[in-house]
């Protein structure tokens, strides 16, 4: 279950991080970011990953927050096999890492990027 904050809303992550259940763990945390006005951040200390593998997970989820529905992601963890893991997959440029909720809420440094479509009509001239 997310905690909705007013700064953001995390999604807390537990149990063990595997191959069968990686994609579960996207879904879950896109999921959150539907609903979340401001910011979406998913707490991992309690999650165990054994395979440095499966840290892009997190890379692909701010891939996918970053694109729809545009707001910031980061992950909170003080765990020091989390933070070397994230840096040698290099997730750490793509994914914020910090060591608890409030510095994830203070060090989020963009507001939400909006974005504007604009629907043309058909016309049987080719463009120019």
């Amino acid at each position: 279950m997310p905690d909705y904050r007013v700064e953001s809303t995390v999604a807390t992550v537990t149990g063990t991080l595997t191959s069968a259940n990686s994609a579960e763990l996207r879904d879950s945390v896109l999921r959150v970011a539907t609903d979340a006005p401001v910011s979406v951040i998913a707490d991992i200390r309690g999650l165990d990953i054994h395979d440095i593998a499966l840290m892009t997970v997190f890379s692909a989820i701010a891939v996918r927050i970053d694109a729809w529905p545009g707001i910031p992601f980061a992950v909170v963890t003080d765990r020091p096999d989390h933070v070397e893991r994230l840096a040698t997959q290099a997730a750490d440029r793509l994914v914020p890492t910090h060591a608890d909720v409030p510095a994830a809420e203070l060090a989020r440094d963009r507001l939400p990027r909006r974005r504007a479509l604009q629907l043309q009509a058909a016309s049987p001239r080719p463009a120019s």
